[in-house]
């Protein structure tokens, strides 16, 4: 649920095109669903097969952020890129260790099922918490130019 939803975020930060917003969702939900699909398969031969139709999505959803996104948030402003650029390369950072810890857990069952939980959690932390705030804390850069302590609140 949260990762479509920061897709959703940095196209309306980027102001990135409705149909490219559409297929940064798309390549995220079919990473999220194979994701799981392979964590379930019982065939080892399935659960390949399905890791490799993940790190499609993946790679569809990543390609989505910073070759389609970034040119309409550098379009924008600079203020604007700047906060992008740090959102975008944090998201992309964590999303990349989500294949990574399933690999050594899921795939390989080297990661006990504790040390799992524990890294996607922190990666679920860095990457939906804090990007969050760095979008609330970003008001001044996606705000019409007037800085929040000059606006007349009536």
């Amino acid at each position: 649920m949260t990762g479509p939803i920061t897709a959703v975020w940095l196209g309306l930060i980027a102001g990135a095109d409705t149909t490219d917003t559409v297929a940064a969702v798309a390549g995220n939900v079919m990473w999220v669903a194979t994701t799981y699909m392979a964590s379930i398969s019982v065939a080892q031969e399935v659960k390949w097969c399905w890791f490799l139709l993940s790190l499609c999505g993946l790679s569809g959803y990543l390609l989505s952020l910073v070759r389609i996104y970034k040119p309409a948030a550098e379009a924008k402003s600079e203020a604007v890129s700047e906060l992008y650029t740090k959102m975008v390369w944090l998201t992309v950072g964590c999303s990349a260790g989500y294949p990574l810890i399933w690999l050594f857990s899921e795939g390989f069952g080297n990661f006990s099922v504790s040390f799992e939980v524990t890294a996607y959690s922190i990666l679920d932390i860095v990457a939906r918490a804090v990007v969050g705030f760095m979008l609330f804390g970003g008001h001044d850069a996606l705000g019409d130019g007037e800085s929040l302590s000059q606006r007349e609140f009536v």
